[in-house]
């Protein structure tokens, strides 16, 4: 499953909403320019990143020293993937007001879905730094981590976020443990993995990722029923998982089960078209031709 990051950003609005505005160079008026930032800001808020986007770039190029604009269309622009632009939006905030602790969160993501792990780590310790008790910075730093293979590193940090984040914010407690559970996984240490996947999933059952990453542990370890029942309970979660078809599938494989098999991988395929991913297509239709192939031989043996 593919790993994620947090960056929150409606508490951030309340906060910049308070600043105190600038003095407007000329072109439009202050209060035209503060009911663009309101818009802009609902605009974010409902998802509509790219009207965003049009509206704070208005509001910086009438005020170029306006940093939450700046801050705010960093935000977007990685709603976008528009990672590059982030990172400059980021930085230009970080110039003009070093202290601001969610631009090094901000630009460590961007950096981090660049693949530029080391450039990441860099913002989460300087983020750490300014606030050492962030949880979002340990846990951004242990994703880089990961990435970077440093799995020992990465498990510390997630530690780290979990010793910080607030008890009530169990569904973000969950994220950890299922993303701590990746890294021991990735480290060799299955029990731990499956223990802090089967936490996770105590914390939060409606959490598909906790499921399917267990679900390939029991498929690791050959307990292909227990690997179904978990991959079913993902799919149950997140219909349009075609990962989760492709590894049931397997798992129905292993069970000598190839119609169900076939089944599956032929859902996977589908899914995996309409998604574009070519590539993961393409391999669908080879594990297609393969165990038709062997239901054949079965139909031919029986």
């Amino acid at each position: 499953m593919k790993l994620v990051a947090w960056y929150f950003c409606f508490s951030l609005f309340m906060q910049l909403w308070l600043l105190p505005l600038p003095v407007w160079a000329g072109g439009m008026e202050k209060t035209e320019l503060v009911k663009l930032f309101d818009l802009a800001i609902r605009h974010t808020q409902t998802g509509n990143y790219q009207q965003a986007v049009v509206e704070f770039t208005t509001i910086i190029e009438q005020d170029s020293t306006k940093t939450s604009a700046y801050l705010n269309r960093c935000f977007a622009y990685l709603q976008v993937e528009n990672y590059l632009e982030s990172l400059t939006d980021c930085s230009q905030v970080i110039k003009l007001k070093p202290s601001t602790q969610d631009a090094y969160l901000h630009r460590g993501l961007a950096n981090y879905r660049l693949g530029r792990y080391a450039q990441s780590l860099i913002d989460y310790d300087r983020l750490i730094l300014l606030s050492p008790n962030n949880f979002r910075a340990y846990y951004n730093r242990g994703l880089a981590k990961v990435g970077m293979k440093n799995y020992l590193e990465a498990i510390a940090d997630y530690n780290h976020a979990l010793d910080n984040i607030p008890p009530d914010e169990v569904r973000k407690i969950a994220l950890v443990y299922n993303d701590r559970g990746l890294a021991y996984f990735l480290q060799g240490d299955i029990d731990q993995a499956k223990a802090d996947f089967n936490h996770a999933i105590a914390l939060d059952r409606r959490d598909a990722r906790s499921y399917y990453n267990l679900a390939c542990i029991y498929h690791h370890q050959g307990d292909f029923q227990k690997a179904i029942a978990n991959f079913t309970t993902t799919l149950e979660l997140d219909p349009n998982q075609p990962d989760a078809y492709r590894s049931r599938g397997l798992s129905y494989q292993g069970l000598g089960n190839t119609s169900l098999a076939l089944a599956d991988i032929y859902q996977a395929a589908k899914i995996y078209r309409l998604q574009g991913q070519v590539a993961a297509y393409q391999t669908m239709l080879q594990m297609i031709e393969g165990l038709d192939q062997e239901r054949s031989q079965q139909i031919a043996i029986s």
